[in-house]
């Protein structure tokens, strides 16, 4: 589903607004709006909050996303250096030794963006710090529009996102972004698509008129509109910016085939600002597009460049600075969310531990009940089949018994079933026959009788009723001895199953 996102930023002089739709890996830049501030004696003529709601006005469409950027002169730059490239140490680390660079003591947010190693291995940090009173001092601008920022940015770390999703960046060249703002400029300067240098410097498309207007002994805001109008020459104007971006260049490491200059802001009221910095050696050919979709010319893209690059924040967060660190109300929905998903999660976890507790319980006692079971099959098992045979499938083995048995001797509750056997064998032997049977063993092979008797002959007469029997051949007397204690002939007679 496609997400809206806009990109906010103004200066005293112009208001830029750029609507991005992004969705599925995908980018389009559906709307740009720029809007030039009203003056009034060199200042603007209504309050920031009437020209916003009036740029929101004509834009037309509500955006799930805000973004916008802090100006320049807001924004401290301080490069700082760690052993170690994680980022969570690193934010644990990098405020307090920030708060000791800067000159204030006011309460300020810090944020970084990692720029490589150095020679002996350290991480490069670039750390940029605000005032947390002029944090605030932005949402409340927006909270009167109705737009919630998610996201506030450094104008210089945001060039630099704008810059790889517009244009096509080679590895071999690098690029130098700068952006003319009002009262101050943003620099970005990129080694193909990473970052090696971000900052601000102390002068803008204000200084350039002011001295402009001196010399032609006209007011800045009849040279602005010149400028707007039809553009205006900078010429020797531009020195002392072009000085600041070599002495910038020259401290880089030679990784890069040439850099190219990327004009932005209000450069582009000026016309010969590219030619000036070819002068310097920077080319002042634009790189190819990267292919992010737009109806209107590059110029435009070009001059409001803040709010393109800021729009498409929210599609890409690489080198991102963000100056709410948990202020929005965004942030504040999520640890809400979390504190309920800290609470919930004891209690996911109990429950977990409960039913963990009685599934163990419920296996354990299943497992005795299957010992138990085991055993008893294994006793009834060695009773039936024998201990000679193997317990393999104990049911199956047993069943298959049965059916052999059934074969031999008649189905249960026939006429040779076995428990008819049985009563035959009782009725059968004499009543004066004194016989105890103490075993009685029936399987496909035959019958097998142990018991005691009174005498020799009544073995016999017992042996003589087994012959007897139906489906019963070979009749044998096992053993018969007298048991010394009692005086009474032990007996053992087995039967071979067959015969008619």
């Amino acid at each position: 589903m496609a997400r809206y996102n806009l990109g906010l930023y103004w200066d005293d002089l112009d208001i830029q607004a750029c609507l991005v739709r992004g969705a599925a890996g995908e980018a389009v830049i559906e709307k740009i709006v720029r809007r030039h501030r009203p003056q009034e004696d060199g200042k603007p003529k209504h309050a920031v909050e009437e020209d916003l709601k009036a740029v929101m006005a004509e834009l037309g469409v509500q955006a799930e996303t805000g973004i916008t950027a802090l100006n320049e002169h807001e924004v401290m730059y301080r490069q700082v250096k760690r052993p170690f490239s994680d980022r969570r140490k690193i934010s644990q680390t990098i405020a307090p030794e920030v708060e000791t660079l800067l000159p204030i003591a006011d309460d300020i947010s810090v944020d970084f963006v990692m720029l490589g190693k150095d020679p002996a291995g350290q991480t490069v940090l670039e750390a940029a710090a605000v005032k947390s009173s002029a944090v605030k001092a932005r949402v409340n601008v927006l909270s009167q529009v109705g737009i919630e920022p998610e996201i506030i940015e450094a104008p210089s770390s945001a060039l630099a996102n704008g810059a790889r999703n517009f244009f096509q960046l080679g590895p071999e060249r690098g690029y130098v972004v700068l952006h003319i703002g009002w009262r101050n400029s943003s620099l970005c300067i990129l080694h193909g698509r990473d970052i090696v240098h971000m900052g601000a410097l102390p002068f803008g498309f204000e200084a350039i008129a002011a001295d402009i207007a001196r010399e032609r002994s006209q007011t800045v805001s009849e040279v602005v509109a010149e400028a707007i109008s039809s553009g205006l020459k900078a010429e020797a104007h531009l020195d002392r910016l072009i000085r600041e971006v070599s002495i910038a260049l020259h401290r880089l490491p030679a990784e890069v085939d040439g850099y190219v200059l990327i004009p932005a802001g209000y450069a582009g009221y000026l016309p010969d600002f590219s030619e000036r910095f070819a002068e310097s050696g920077i080319a002042d050919d634009l790189p190819s597009l990267k292919g992010l979709q737009y109806g209107g010319p590059t110029r435009e893209v070009l001059l409001s460049f803040m709010a393109t690059s800021l729009a498409l924040r929210g599609i890409d967060s690489a080198d991102m600075l963000n100056f709410r660190q948990g202020e929005q109300a965004f942030s504040k929905q999520i640890e809400k969310f979390k504190g309920m998903l800290g609470f919930w999660g004891k209690m996911f976890l109990v429950l977990l531990v409960v039913w963990a507790a009685g599934f163990g319980l419920d296996i354990f006692l299943k497992v005795q009940e299957r010992n138990k079971l085991d055993k008893a099959i294994k006793k009834e098992f060695t009773k039936v089949m024998g201990p000679s045979q193997p317990m393999v499938a104990p049911v199956e083995q047993m069943r298959q018994r049965w059916q052999t048995l059934q074969r031999t001797f008649g189905a249960s509750g026939g006429t040779d079933s076995p428990l008819a056997i049985i009563r035959d064998i009782s009725a059968m032997v004499p009543r004066d026959t004194d016989a105890r049977l103490e075993s009685f063993t029936l399987d496909e092979n035959g019958i097998t009788i142990s018991g005691s008797t009174a005498s020799y002959d009544h073995v016999e007469r017992i042996r003589g009723v087994l012959a007897g029997l139906r489906n019963v051949s070979d009749v044998k007397i096992v053993s018969a001895n007298v048991n010394q204690s009692d005086q009474r002939v032990l007996f053992k007679i087995t039967c071979r199953a067959g015969g008619a």
